[in-house]
């Protein structure tokens, strides 16, 4: 399990894929497969981050199933404000 700024930092990289997935639009699905397959990200360790992002409101979990636990994903507006800021 990544806990600290290892956890942040690799939470932080998983929001910017899936809004570059999006082209940035609160309105794109994104498939989780591919998105944790392109960061090379576990199970365990995907289903953590990505609960969290949704739990921050950054991210809407869309659909379950799949390798992941989850198929589908959708950025929110205050996802991408967080991305905006940080920047």
């Amino acid at each position: 399990m990544i806990i600290g700024s290892e956890f942040s930092n690799t939470a932080r990289e998983i929001l910017t894929e899936i809004a570059h997935q999006a082209n940035s639009n609160s309105e794109e699905i994104v498939s989780v497969d591919p998105l944790c397959s392109k960061l090379n990200l576990e199970r365990n360790e995907a289903k953590n981050l990505l609960e969290y992002l949704e739990d921050k409101e950054y991210i809407r979990i869309e659909s379950i199933g799949g390798v992941f636990l989850y198929g589908s994903v959708r950025i929110t507006e205050r996802g991408l404000a967080k991305l905006t800021e940080s920047s």
